[in-house]
């Protein structure tokens, strides 16, 4: 189980894995960066990490990356490294897919108006973009074996739930 933790304040959230057989907490970030949304599967966990973008007083952010930890070994690597925000990481299997702002743009307050979903396969070293709206937010992926849902702004409202085949993309 993992969450981000508080306790330095707001704005300086850290990871923490709780494991369930030995009950022990670990901190597995210890700075004043912000990071934040993780997601584990067996001995991997991802999250979304500001040690190379911004964060703000408001507590406002630009340039985020996905990171990816390894339990049993302690590896650390960074997944993305695009200039624009990369969030919402979700791991499942051999895929983590996240929310990329990088062919997107914000409204003058920030607010975004258009991102897409990529993923990564980590068993062939691969990322690839797989949604392709324009003018629209797609975003807040979630995996479930070869199989990934989000939320597609594209017909306004609340929004509507999409799901993609990943073998469209990685076939056996």
């Amino acid at each position: 189980m993992v969450w981000e933790d508080y306790r330095k304040g707001f704005c300086k959230e850290e990871i923490v894995l709780y494991d369930l057989t030995t009950g022990q907490s670990i901190q597995l970030t210890d700075d004043n960066i912000t990071q934040f949304r993780p997601d584990v599967d067996g001995d991997l966990v991802v999250w979304t990490d500001l040690r190379n973008g911004t964060t703000y007083p408001n507590c406002s952010y630009e340039n985020s990356d996905i990171y990816l930890y390894r339990i049993s070994t302690g590896e650390l690597r960074q997944l993305t490294s695009e200039p624009h925000d990369q969030e919402y990481a979700t791991i499942s299997g051999k895929y983590v897919a996240w929310t990329d702002y990088r062919y997107g743009s914000r409204d003058p307050s920030g607010v975004p108006i258009q991102s897409h979903v990529f993923v990564y396969n980590l068993e062939k070293g691969e990322e690839k973009q797989v949604t392709f709206g324009k003018g629209f937010v797609e975003c807040c992926p979630k995996i479930s074996g070869d199989l990934l849902v989000y939320l597609s702004y594209a017909t306004g409202g609340w929004g509507a739930l999409w799901m993609v085949d990943l073998k469209k993309y990685w076939p056996d």
